[in-house]
């Protein structure tokens, strides 16, 4: 009798349980947004009981009547804005009362083009556009559709395979009489996850010209072969101080100063830049041990304006005491990968060991810079520091050789307060001694 009754209460414990509704997963499909119209499909083998939504700014979203817990709906999304982050947030219950969200991201990406300016009747102009962009993209045709423009893209295609600022293609434009002329470019790019038919999003640009009268024509010399433009790839730092520059999606670079230093860069993101740093002096020269870990993190970067916050983590060993120190810093750099300058502002929390002696000694550091390209491949380039109780005015000057990949800088590193016996901390928290005037080489490889 008693095991009866213990089987008859395991069964009742069973029986409610096994009635519980089981949640079934939510399928959604595609699960990116295109710009223009989209058509997401949402499955749900329980039945779906509502739709909620929360969309960005230029994101409408429709979603239809539901009734009868059907297995799939289709929600229908406008994306308003190519070039900027919308995204919308999908939050479904199923007809057993479970609910998930699931956050659909827009592709992001910019076009960036050259302006014809004023072009002679009977002369051709072309202009150089590119796409760039941080996904790969399928680019299955450019298309203006007056005849006095025409397009010049790339061979190998279509379609055209677009990914980081490399994609380049040309607009031409041919006019036959005097006006202005406004049209569009319709950039056709393919739809990695098409949908109900939807395989393709169009984006358009539009494009001015304008059209003079032809000017008389005068011989023009020989034609010299000229070499292409050269850009500054490490216009993520002035010389020893940051810039708001980050240094790129999947970047890497690697530099050494006056041989005794090194630092390493990575860029996680398009605006996020992970950093490490050491400096090591051997006890034959004068002991100085530096560690350094932090980030960059890029918050604005409009035309010629880029603004940064960064943090840095610093351990520093000397013969006489060790240092530890936590940087947060603030950048602002106006204008362009040619000529620039940058202002920053910072504060150190620093904690000192000496011996059995502990204590804190904090510090605001500000610093100004900038360089400027003088020639091809050529560059100046000086930078100052504010660095709270330490006595210094340091400058730094230095001429700087570049390519493609490789940057060398060679100048001065000196105080303009003519200290001879001076104990502070650079902007790195580094020991500096006897500071009047020294030499400084650095090497930066950016891959």
């Amino acid at each position: 009798m008693r095991l009866l009754f213990t089987l008859l209460l395991v069964f009742c414990a069973i029986v409610p349980l096994a009635a519980q509704p089981r949640s079934a997963t939510t399928t959604i499909y595609p699960t990116r947004l295109y710009p223009g119209e989209n058509v997401i499909t949402v499955t749900n083998a329980a039945g779906i009981d509502k739709i909620r939504f929360r969309a960005s700014s230029h994101t409408t979203v429709e979603v239809p009547a539901i009734s009868g817990c059907p297995r799939t709906i289709d929600v229908r999304i406008s994306v308003n804005n190519a070039t900027s982050g919308e995204s919308v947030d999908l939050t479904v219950y199923d007809c057993n009362g479970t609910f998930g969200t699931q956050t659909l991201l827009a592709e992001n990406w910019t076009i960036r083009r050259e302006f014809t300016g004023e072009v002679e009747v009977g002369r051709d102009t072309c202009v150089m556009c590119e796409i760039v962009t941080t996904d790969e993209k399928m680019i299955d045709s450019i298309v203006v559709d007056n005849p006095l423009f025409r397009v010049m893209v790339p061979p190998g295609g279509p379609p055209w395979r677009a990914i980081g600022p490399d994609f380049k293609y040309s607009v031409c434009y041919a006019p036959d009489s005097v006006g202005t002329l406004e049209e569009k470019i319709r950039i056709y790019v393919h739809r990695g996850q098409p949908n109900a038919g939807l395989t393709q999003y169009v984006i358009v640009k539009p494009i001015t010209a304008t059209a003079i009268p032809a000017r008389e024509v005068v011989a023009e010399p020989e034609a010299v072969d000229t070499l292409p433009p050269l850009e500054d790839p490490t216009t993520f730092r002035n010389i020893l101080m940051p810039t708001a520059e980050s240094a790129g999606n999947g970047r890497f670079f690697l530099g050494n100063y006056d041989l005794a230093g090194w630092i390493f860069g990575y860029g996680f993101t398009d605006e996020f830049t992970g950093l490490l740093g050491a400096v090591a002096v051997p006890d034959v020269i004068s002991r100085l041990l530096v560690a350094t870990v932090g980030g960059k993190y890029e918050v604005v970067h409009d035309s010629d304006i880029r603004m940064a916050v960064g943090f840095e983590y610093t351990l520093s060993s000397t013969a006489e005491s060790d240092i530890t120190v936590a940087s947060p810093y603030a950048l602002f750099s106006l204008g362009n990968r040619a000529r620039r300058i940058t202002v920053g502002a910072g504060y150190n929390w620093k904690h000192h060991r000496a011996g059995e002696q502990e204590f804190n000694r904090n510090a605001y550091v500000l610093t100004l810079g900038g360089d400027y390209t003088i020639a091809r491949g050529w560059k100046v380039a000086a930078e100052t520091y504010v660095i709270e109780s330490s006595g210094l005015t340091p400058v730094v000057v230095t001429v700087r050789w570049f390519n493609e990949r490789f940057a060398f800088d060679g100048g001065l590193f000196l105080d303009l307060a003519g200290s001879n016996d001076v104990r502070g901390t650079s902007t790195l928290s580094g020991e500096i001694r006897h500071l009047s005037i020294l030499p400084t080489l650095s090497l930066i490889w950016t891959w």
